[in-house]
């Protein structure tokens, strides 16, 4: 899968954490570099690296979109001697991040959701509707059966990822840390408010803002710093935030 890896103080210099960055619907790896989010990152968690993934609409269509993310990053990374991995998804992104924690919980530390996509809003309505009648999102979970998730289904019925969600509520130790953020008038913000009701007010960051870089850069400002995340890679070798022109990318399409 193509990817960007930044990994910052030399080889000899090993992080202990990792963050997956996974893109929405219209972007590409370069987007978070080109609207300032790796070196936002970088700044606020100096020795964190990252990786960029490309992801797009055919892996949901051919059902190869966790699988993707867990086996060509998650498990790389493992292998690589990261202790903890993050996966944080804007958008589309942040569905793939929920998809793949929901089918290997055990491999992910962390979820950030940025402005998740968990249906349109038609369908949120429609939910809201229906989670009412239940009582709740829990309520409506336990009477609901589990069932498969088609991956190329999701986009337009997320109710597998809703149920799987709603492990927040009945089992949050078994559940892997989730932060959620987006904006007022994001066009999705139907659907993560929802979810924010099922999400510790610590956990989640509601900006003025809309479906857009300007406002997932904010976000990204605010919500990197405040992560439980390892710090240290090296006792004995600590890295420096670099000065902004100077990043290292190393792109790793053919080795990550």
């Amino acid at each position: 899968m193509p990817a960007l890896h930044y990994h910052w103080g030399g080889a000899e210099a090993r992080a202990s954490c990792l963050l997956v960055l996974l893109p929405g619907f219209f972007d590409d790896p370069d987007a978070f570099e080109r609207q300032g989010v790796v070196d936002q990152i970088h700044r606020a968690r100096p020795t964190c690296d990252v990786v960029a993934m490309s992801l797009h609409l055919y892996d949901y269509r051919d059902e190869s979109v966790v699988d993707r993310v867990h086996e060509d990053v998650v498990l790389e990374a493992r292998r690589r001697g990261y202790r903890q991995v993050w996966l944080v998804g804007i958008s589309m992104g942040a569905l793939a991040a929920v998809l793949t924690a929901r089918e290997h919980p055990e491999d992910i530390d962390g979820l950030v959701l940025v402005s998740p996509y968990l249906g349109t809003p038609g369908f949120a309505q429609r939910f809201e509707r229906e989670l009412a009648r239940h009582g709740g999102l829990v309520a409506w979970a336990r009477a609901t059966p589990d069932r498969p998730c088609r991956y190329s289904r999701v986009l337009h019925d997320p109710r597998p990822v809703w149920r799987w969600l709603a492990g927040y509520g009945m089992h949050p130790d078994r559940m892997p840390p989730l932060w959620l953020a987006f904006g007022r008038d994001d066009r999705f913000a139907d659907a993560q408010r929802l979810l924010a009701g099922e999400v510790a007010a610590d956990h989640q960051l509601v900006v003025e803002g809309r479906h857009d870089w300007a406002t997932w850069r904010r976000i990204t400002q605010d919500l990197v710093a405040e992560l439980p995340l390892e710090l240290a890679s090296d006792e004995s070798a600590p890295r420096e935030a670099l000065p902004r022109g100077q990043l290292a990318r190393r792109p790793a399409a053919s080795d990550w």
